[in-house]
């Protein structure tokens, strides 16, 4: 107990030491044995993203439609998504909208700005977390991206995950 006490008033100088890492890399050899069983221990980190081809459409209020026909125009398009859910093509001739393209991963995609309808949190959601879906082409609901904007997708192609090569992965590791 004397020496705790004891410790408790003594004054010490600290300082911190720096180091970089990249100074001490060159002497670090792990063997090729002990990189095989970094990646089988962590594959998932050496997957490839999920990758969605969709079709979707987008309908937005105009500047000064009313809110009433917007909503029954909401409406409609919810309506017809869901009914004809093998396509988005009834929908897009019946309120004159286009279908639009774009390929998608469950990051969203970089190259769009972060409003765009295919980096929606809600969006990448529906698509992804869905089999009927990702893996059936089936039209998703409408989705509110915001009080006058809905969106519609549907998978044309999908491609799951893959695991990448170790030897395509090694130098990574």
């Amino acid at each position: 107990a004397q020496i705790i006490s004891d410790s408790l008033s003594v004054e010490r100088e600290v300082q911190p030491l720096f180091f970089l890492a990249k100074d001490y890399l060159g002497d670090v050899k792990p063997s090729n044995e002990d990189l095989e069983t970094y990646y089988k221990t962590n594959s998932k980190l050496f997957e490839t993203s999920s990758i969605a081809n969709v079709e979707y459409l987008v309908l937005k209020s105009a500047e000064k439609e009313d809110s009433k026909d917007f909503s029954a125009k909401a409406d409609k398009f919810a309506n017809l998504v869901f009914e004809q859910s093998e396509s988005l093509k009834p929908a897009s001739d019946q309120l004159k909208l286009q279908i639009q393209s774009g390929l998608l991963t469950t990051t969203g995609i970089t190259s769009l700005p972060k409003n765009h309808v295919l980096n929606q949190p809600q969006v990448i959601k529906a698509i992804f977390s869905n089999d009927d879906v990702l893996k059936n082409g089936r039209n998703t609901e409408a989705i509110q991206i915001s009080p006058t904007e809905y969106v519609a997708l549907r998978v044309t192609k999908y491609s799951a995950p893959e695991l990448r090569s170790f030897d395509s992965v090694k130098s990574e590791i």
